[in-house]
């Protein structure tokens, strides 16, 4: 008699979504994200000009007044077609003071080549409050030819935007 034993690893998808890397430095440049405004975004630590992370800890938080949205992009590599696959998502916010700022995540299917298969989520605009909350859930199915996934997080400017977002995961 042969005995079959399955084993899942639950795998977070998301390169440094808890801004701890490099993490040297009360600031740092968010390693595997892009920057779309020029290192607008930035990772604060342990309560650096106000923002609220536990300490030895970093977070994601917007480094400017300037207006404008601001956003970081990462784009992963599934490895195969994961047509049909859904995943879990969660994402910690909170704000330095205003409970009117906001953010938003996109989570977005690609080819091999980087085509734009679709949204598989859209958070639309997410406010904040002065309390750590969690958004979480799951996406849609993924699309035929999925092969990638684009996750983009965006600072939305509606004045100053004190933002601030930690421990992100994808599985």
């Amino acid at each position: 008699m042969f005995k079959i034993r399955i084993i899942f690893y639950w795998q977070n998808l998301i390169l440094n979504g808890g801004c701890e890397n490099p993490g040297t430095g009360i600031t740092n440049i968010p390693d595997s994200w892009v920057n779309t405004n020029t290192n607008g975004i930035q990772c604060f630590q342990d309560g650096a000009f106000g923002a609220i992370v536990n300490e030895g800890s970093y977070a994601f938080v917007k480094d400017t007044f300037d207006p404008g949205d601001f956003t970081l992009t990462q784009v992963i590599d599934l490895g195969s077609d994961e047509s049909g696959s859904v995943f879990d998502y969660s994402i910690d916010y909170n704000t330095f003071s205003s409970t009117t700022s906001q953010f938003s995540l996109l989570i977005e299917a690609l080819d091999s080549t980087d085509n734009d298969l679709g949204d598989l989520y859209n958070s639309g605009n997410v406010t904040t409050s002065n309390a750590w909350q969690t958004l979480s859930g799951s996406t849609i199915g993924a699309q035929t030819s999925t092969q990638k996934l684009r996750i983009t997080l965006t600072w939305i400017q509606e004045g100053v935007n004190d933002v601030i977002l930690d421990n992100f995961t994808l599985i």
